[in-house]
Formats: structure tokens, C-alpha cells, sequence
């Protein structure tokens, strides 16, 4: 029996393999490894990378700061990643 709009059931969900990330995610995921390789903690990053809490927790382990508001946290002596679609505020 097929489903219609009287019986919405479903009968077969597909699941594609395998799973990952999108090519953008990648990237950042790669930039932000980069970065933290790279400068001393804190690493400061422009909201979490990706959906996903064991990416985010790992990074975190390793001195990434997640934020909400890169404004507060300029600083000439401090490593920071953004995305490239926003406007990074100017330090005076």
C-alpha cells in the first residue's frame, strides 16, 4: 500500500552514505584546524564552524572560543577566524 493524503505513513526512508560535511564546511572545519596549529590559544571564532557538538567540544578542547559578537574581541594579540560574508568591524 502506497501512502496518500488520507494514510501519510511512511513506508521506506532512504538514508544516502555516505554522511559528511559540505564542501564549505570542510573548509572551515580545515581553516579553523589551520589556525589553531598555528597561533597560541585563545583562537577566537565567529560562531560555531558546524551543527554537530563533538566537532564544536573538540575544537573548544583545543583553546577555540566560540562568539556571538566578534566586536568585544579585538584584540591585535589575539588569533581570530570569521566568516567571509560578514563585515569584520575595523579596530580604531
Amino acid at each position: 500500500m502506497s501512502p496518500s493524503a488520507s494514510d501519510p505513513r511512511v513506508e521506506l526512508v532512504l538514508l544516502a552514505q555516505p554522511r559528511g560535511f559540505c564542501a564549505g564546511v570542510e573548509m572551515a572545519i580545515k581553516a579553523l584546524a589551520w589556525m589553531v596549529r598555528t597561533f597560541p590559544a585563545p583562537v577566537y571564532c565567529y560562531h560555531e564552524i558546524v551543527h554537530n557538538r563533538l566537532v564544536v567540544e573538540r575544537f573548544e578542547s583545543l583553546g577555540v572560543v566560540f562568539v556571538d559578537d566578534i566586536a568585544d574581541q579585538l584584540d591585535e594579540y589575539k588569533a581570530q577566524i570569521v566568516a567571509g560574508d560578514i563585515e569584520v568591524p575595523t579596530t580604531p
